[in-house]
C-alpha cells in the first residue's frame, strides 16, 4: 500500500513540476503577448470542460465505487455518464459549427483545433477517474505523466509559434487513447436491469454537481476573461504565470486526495471505524501541516523560482503569486472537506457555496481590477476563500460531529 502511494505521489507531483516546467518553457519562446493569448486560450478549454463534462466526472468516483463494491461492476453508473457525454458533446458540437468565427476571431485562432483538444482531454480525464474508480491508480497516473513528458521533450528541443504549440498539444492529446487497454470491459456493457432509486439519487447529485462545477470553473479561470476585457494579452501573461503555480498547489492535494477519496468511500460502505477516524482525527491535519508549510517554503522562494522560470519582468508576478500562496493554503483546508460533504449527502451544501464562492469571485475580480490592475484579481481570490472557508468549515466540521456519532451508536 505504501509502495504504491509513493508511486502515485511521485508521478502526481512529477506531473504537476511538468506542467510548470512546460509553461515556463512556453514563456520564454513566445512572447508575453501570446503566452497571454495561449493562456486565454487554456482558460477557455478549461472552462468548457468544467461545464460541460467535468461536473459528471465525480459520479464515477462516487456512486461507481459504490456500486463496483455491492455489483462487482459500475455498468449503471457508467450507462448514465455515457448517456450525459453524448448529450453535451452534441451541444458541444453545434455550439462550434454557429459560433466558430466568433471564437477564431475571440481566441486568435482555428477554433477547430481547440473543439478537437477539448474532445480529447475529456475523454483522457474521464479514463484516468475512471481507472483511479478501479483502484488501477498507478496506470492513470502515469499516462497522464507520459502526456506530459512527451509534450516537454518536444518543446525542450524545438522552437514554437502559438499555432505550432495549438497542433502540437492536440497530437498529444491523442495518446491518451492508451488509457483503453487498461479498462474493465465488464463495466463498459448495457446494464442488466436499472436501479430507479439510484438513478434518482444521481440526478440530484448531478444537478448539483453541474452549478457546482461552473462556480468553481468561474473562479479558476473566469480572471482571465475579466483581465481579457479591460486590458491586454500580456497582463493576462503576467497574471497566468502566477495563477498556474496557485492551481498547481491543488493538483499535489489532488495527489492525496485522488488516492483517499475511493478509500474513504469504500470505508464509509463497509463502515470501516478506524480508516474514517483516521483520516477524521488525524491525517487530515497532517496534510493540511505539510502543505502549509510547502506553500510558505514557496513564498519565501519565489524570486529564485521565477527568476529560473521566465528570468525577465517577474516581479508583478511575485507580487501575485505571494497573494495567491496564501489562498492556496486556505484551499488546501477546503479541499479536504470535499469527500465528507458527498459521503454524507451534504453535496448540494457544497455545490451551492461553490456557485457562491464563483459569483463573488468574478466580483471582486471586476471591481479590485479595475481599481488596482492585475493584482487585484488575486485580492478577489483571497477575499472570496476567507469568506467562503469560514462558512465551509463551520459546516464541515458539524458533519464530522455527526458521523462520529452514527459510527459509534
Amino acid at each position: 500500500m505504501k509502495r504504491k502511494f509513493l508511486i502515485f505521489s511521485l508521478l502526481k507531483v512529477s506531473n504537476m513540476f511538468l506542467v510548470l516546467y512546460i509553461l515556463g518553457l512556453i514563456s520564454k519562446k513566445l512572447n508575453l503577448e501570446n503566452f497571454g493569448n495561449f493562456s486565454l486560450i487554456q482558460s477557455f478549454i478549461n472552462i468548457t470542460i468544467g461545464f460541460l463534462f467535468s461536473w459528471s466526472s465525480s459520479l464515477i468516483l462516487f456512486f461507481g465505487v459504490q456500486e463496483k463494491d455491492k455489483q462487482g461492476n459500475m455498468r449503471e453508473v457508467i450507462w448514465i455518464r455515457n448517456k450525459i457525454l453524448l448529450c453535451v458533446t452534441i451541444i458541444l458540437t453545434l455550439g462550434f459549427i454557429f459560433l466558430k468565427n466568433n471564437l477564431d476571431e475571440y481566441l486568435k485562432i482555428n477554433s477547430i483545433l481547440i473543439y478537437f483538444i477539448i474532445i480529447f482531454k475529456v475523454f483522457n480525464e474521464y479514463m484516468a477517474v475512471y481507472l483511479l474508480s478501479i483502484k488501477k491508480k498507478i496506470e492513470s497516473v502515469f499516462l497522464q505523466f507520459l502526456l506530459k513528458i512527451t509534450l516537454a521533450i518536444y518543446i525542450t528541443c524545438f522552437n514554437l509559434s502559438l499555432n505550432k504549440l495549438i497542433v502540437l498539444s492536440l497530437l498529444i492529446e491523442t495518446i491518451g487513447l492508451l488509457f483503453i487497454f487498461f479498462i474493465d470491459k465488464n463495466d463498459f456493457k448495457k446494464p442488466d436491469i436499472f436501479n430507479k432509486k439510484l438513478q434518482n439519487r444521481i440526478t440530484l447529485f448531478l444537478k448539483w454537481q453541474f452549478l457546482g462545477f461552473l462556480g468553481l470553473s468561474l473562479t479558476n479561470y473566469g480572471d482571465n476573461f475579466i483581465i481579457k476585457s479591460l486590458y491586454s494579452f500580456e497582463e493576462i501573461g503576467f497574471y497566468s504565470r502566477a495563477y498556474t503555480f496557485f492551481l498547481g498547489m491543488d493538483s499535489i492535494i489532488g495527489v492525496v486526495t485522488s488516492y483517499m477519496n475511493p478509500e474513504i468511500i469504500s470505508a464509509v460502505a463497509k463502515k470501516n471505524k478506524k480508516k474514517l477516524s483516521d483520516f477524521f482525527n488525524r491525517d487530515r491535519y497532517i496534510i493540511f501541516i505539510i502543505f502549509s508549510i510547502l506553500n510558505i517554503t514557496l513564498i519565501i522562494l519565489a524570486p529564485i523560482i521565477f527568476t529560473i522560470l521566465y528570468s525577465d519582468n517577474i516581479s508583478k508576478t511575485i507580487l501575485i503569486f505571494r497573494i495567491l500562496s496564501i489562498g492556496s493554503i486556505i484551499r488546501v483546508w477546503l479541499n479536504l472537506y470535499n469527500v465528507i460533504f458527498n459521503i454524507s449527502n451534504n453535496f448540494k451544501y457544497l455545490q451551492q457555496l461553490n456557485i457562491v464562492r464563483g459569483v463573488l469571485n468574478l466580483l471582486f475580480s471586476y471591481i479590485l481590477i479595475k481599481k488596482i490592475g492585475v493584482v487585484g484579481a488575486a485580492y478577489a481570490t483571497i477575499f472570496t476563500l476567507i469568506l467562503i472557508g469560514v462558512i465551509l468549515s463551520m459546516k464541515g466540521e458539524k458533519i464530522i460531529k455527526e458521523i462520529k456519532i452514527e459510527l459509534n451508536t
